[in-house]
C-alpha cells in the first residue's frame, strides 16, 4: 500500500522512510494472519533479502515465528534467474502496475553488487530463468506438498 501512494515509478530511488513504513504494515498483516486467518490457509511472502539489509535476520525470525504460531510448515524458497533474463523481464508493464522495479540497468547493478542471504532453515532452490510465473508457483507448491506431483 505504501508504494501505491507515493511517486514510485520503478526507476527513481524511493523516498527515505518508505521501507520503515512497509515493515510496520507487514507486521500488522502478520498479526492479522496469526489471530484471524483460517488455520487451513497458506501464505506466500516475497522478499529480496540481501546481506546489506540489517532487517533481514529479524524478517526470517518473524516468518518462522508466524509459521510456529500457526502450527504450519515454514518453506523458504530461493529463486534464481539469469541476469539477461532478469533484464528482459524487469521492464514489463505488469511490474510497473504492481509498483515493482522496472529499471533493467538498476536491477543488473543490484544483482552484481548485492549478496543474497539464504535463510538458515531448509531452503528449496528454484531456477526460474526458463519458467513462467505459474510454472514456478506450481513447482513450489508441489515441493510444499500443496499440489499433486
Amino acid at each position: 500500500p505504501v508504494l501505491s501512494i507515493i511517486d514510485a515509478d520503478g526507476v527513481r530511488d524511493l523516498p527515505d522512510g518508505v521501507w520503515d513504513r512497509v515493515r510496520k504494515i507487514r507486521e500488522v498483516v502478520y498479526q492479522a494472519i496469526e489471530e484471524l486467518s483460517p488455520d487451513d490457509w497458506s501464505f506466500v511472502f516475497t522478499n529480496v533479502v540481501v546481506r546489506s539489509d540489517p532487517h533481514v535476520p529479524a524478517l526470517f525470525e518473524r516468518l518462522e515465528r508466524l509459521a510456529i504460531a500457526r502450527s504450519t510448515t515454514y518453506v523458504p524458497v530461493v529463486l534464481h534467474c539469469d541476469t539477461a533474463e532478469l533484464r528482459r523481464r524487469v521492464p514489463s508493464p505488469e511490474r510497473a502496475l504492481r509498483h515493482k522495479w522496472v529499471d533493467p540497468d538498476g536491477v543488473e547493478s543490484f544483482v552484481a553488487n548485492e549478496e543474497l542471504i539464504r535463510p538458515e532453515a531448509t531452503v528449496f532452490d528454484v531456477d526460474v530463468t526458463k519458467l513462467t510465473a505459474p510454472e514456478s508457483a506450481a513447482r513450489i507448491l508441489r515441493h510444499g506438498g500443496l499440489l499433486a506431483p
